[in-house]
């Protein structure tokens, strides 16, 4: 898994890395199961720390409620900006963190990431830096990626979902 593909092994750093996982509830014991199968890629089982994500009620598009059935209301996965609430709700993973020197946040869907990736590490400490972010500038106008941006004055991610049509060039 760090090596992509390749047979080489873990370092002791990387071995004593703490690996927490948020899942959805719907692919929480599909995902345990899956790194429970593949040896935990090298890793001990006691490094991970799979978590699942809250859920609210999914919505059409045009903004109804779905119902699963005539009296129960479909749930989706709140999303990866819920991590922070995810983290504040979890008393195990809010000390795993208090207690970390370095945190590394990476979404699933963020192709530029790597796991444990020393230089994206290296520079954001040595920079002094609270956060940094890899990310890559869109291809097109209509490509479906979030996108980066300072809202309020502040740094902000916006899903390419939730970009109105007449601001996505």
């Amino acid at each position: 898994m760090l090596a992509h593909g390749t047979d080489a092994k873990l370092t002791k750093a990387q071995q004593k890395c703490k690996l927490l996982i948020m899942t959805s509830n719907i692919t929480h014991k599909a995902t345990v199961n899956f790194y429970k199968q593949n040896n935990h890629f090298g890793f001990a089982p006691e490094s991970f720390l799979f978590f699942p994500q809250a859920a609210l009620p999914a919505l059409d598009h045009d903004g109804k409620v779905i119902m699963k059935s005539a009296c129960e209301v479909q749930l989706s996965p709140n999303g990866n900006g819920a991590l922070f609430q995810a983290i504040q709700e979890n008393a195990q993973v809010k000390k795993v963190i208090q207690s970390t020197q370095y945190v590394q946040v990476i979404g699933v869907d963020n192709v530029m990431n790597k796991l444990l990736d020393p230089m994206h590490i290296g520079f954001t400490a040595s920079r002094g830096l609270e956060a940094s972010l890899k990310c890559c500038v869109k291809r097109s106008p209509d490509e479906k990626v979030g996108v980066v941006l300072v809202k309020n004055g502040k740094y902000d991610i916006i899903e390419y979902s939730e970009i109105p049509v007449e601001l996505t060039e």
